[in-house]
């Protein structure tokens, strides 16, 4: 059972206990590829298996996940389901806007490295800001209470790729 830190965590953002239960046996057991050519079509299973545990792709409670109501589309927002970056940078380029903020989990993964993310919009030429108290990587059990992974990522956007800043708390 996750320790409670853990849990106070995840349930902030509406993620059922269910989702603390995985079961978790990660192993290294992964193959090295050379070549982009050499990964079999299932690597990604592989993958997520040996470092998530076994079952992860698998597990019955993704389908009770939901995106927090904190951050959920409202009536009238605009929502770009772009997997390639170039629909969204055509709307954004069309709407002359420039500047892009950030926020979300596994910032050193999911907002830094996928299309739309800040790598990619970097290459497009906008300027990124990343929203440090909105954000958190992907930590580990001994970087949790540090938030290292999540420093250490804020760290490489503001050397490399664009700004950061916190959201002032309101009085």
């Amino acid at each position: 059972m996750p320790d409670s830190v853990v849990e106070k965590f995840y349930s902030q953002f509406g993620l059922p206990p269910s989702y603390l239960e995985i079961p978790i046996t990660p192993s290294l057991d992964v193959p090295f590829y050379q070549k982009s050519g050499d990964f079999p079509d299932n690597y990604g299973s592989i993958r997520n298996n040996a470092t998530h545990g076994t079952g992860y792709n698998t597990w019955a409670g993704w389908r009770d996940l939901a995106i927090s109501s904190y951050v959920s589309p409202k009536e009238g927002d605009i929502v770009v389901g772009d997997y390639e970056g170039g629909r969204l940078d055509k709307w954004l380029r069309d709407n002359g806007i420039h500047t892009l903020l950030y926020a979300g989990f596994s910032t050193n993964l999911c907002v830094m490295i996928n299309p739309i993310g800040l790598q990619d919009m970097f290459r497009r030429h906008y300027r990124l800001t990343i929203l440090r108290d909105c954000t958190m990587a992907t930590e580990y059990d001994d970087t949790y209470r540090s938030r290292r992974v999540t420093n250490l990522t804020i760290r490489y956007i503001e050397t490399y790729l664009g700004a950061s800043t916190v959201i002032p708390a309101s009085r």
